[in-house]
């Protein structure tokens, strides 16, 4: 579903950054995420980069993450709007 299999390893990444605490808003956006992902084995490797970088929220992240559960789509990923999850590609700053 993204727009092109190069972006995929680049946007894996930048979820393991956004899979801050156990269950909460942030790791539940990125297994929204990963759910956008164009086959299953793809989406359950994101999946388990998100399982692994699971880390107690920094104060502010879990507002931050709630608001962007609301702009984040798999149309927003597929139209290359990455800020409306949170993400930016590798150099780019957010």
């Amino acid at each position: 579903m993204f727009a092109s299999s190069k972006l995929l390893f680049p946007l894996a990444f930048v979820v393991t950054l956004l899979a801050a605490g156990c269950d909460g808003p942030c790791t539940n956006l990125a297994e929204m995420i990963c759910a956008c992902e164009p086959n299953d084995v793809l989406e359950r490797a994101c999946l388990l980069n998100v399982e692994r970088a699971t880390r107690d929220p920094i104060e502010g992240e879990d507002a931050q993450c709630e608001e962007l559960m609301k702009t984040c789509t798999c149309d927003a990923l597929e139209r290359n709007d990455f800020a409306a999850c949170g993400l930016t590609l590798d150099g780019e700053s957010s």
